[in-house]
């Protein structure tokens, strides 16, 4: 395990699997979100690439998990995966989250001055989930 002080504590800046704990000043970006986006489905890995909005780009992060398999990756598709079986992908229900997801869509669609581009992403993206929570199939 990691090292552990007379006090029962790790030193400082040292976790648990004695890997450092760096503030985030100290990281700079952080290697986990390059590859969460490597993980996600292809779909989203496209659409992540493509939008220029910070906040756009964190609810396509949202949208399309790491290692979601079932459709495009994307909540949309696992919400009409549960409705068509009755079942939850994943052991959780989609349903809040499509909606929670569909808000912030709707808001920074509507509050921030987005690109061409990233106004068509947003929509499809608003499109998509609205259609699943109807129950729709794509």
């Amino acid at each position: 395990m990691g090292m552990k002080s007379k006090s029962g504590h790790f030193p400082s800046g040292i976790g648990a699997g004695g890997a450092s704990k760096r503030t985030s000043s100290e990281k700079g970006v952080s290697p986990k979100v390059g590859s969460d986006i490597k993980r996600m489905s292809q779909k989203g890995q496209e659409l992540y690439n493509k939008a220029e909005d910070p906040g756009l780009k964190n609810q396509i992060k949202e949208l399309y998990r790491p290692g979601a398999v079932v459709g495009d990756g994307g909540t949309a598709d696992a919400l009409r995966e549960e409705n068509k079986t009755g079942k939850k992908v994943g052991g959780k229900s989609h349903t809040i989250k499509a909606r929670e997801r569909l808000r912030a869509l709707q808001k920074i669609s509507l509050k921030r001055d987005l690109s061409e581009s990233d106004k068509s992403i947003a929509n499809d993206l608003i499109n998509d989930l609205e259609d699943a929570l109807k129950g729709n199939k794509k």
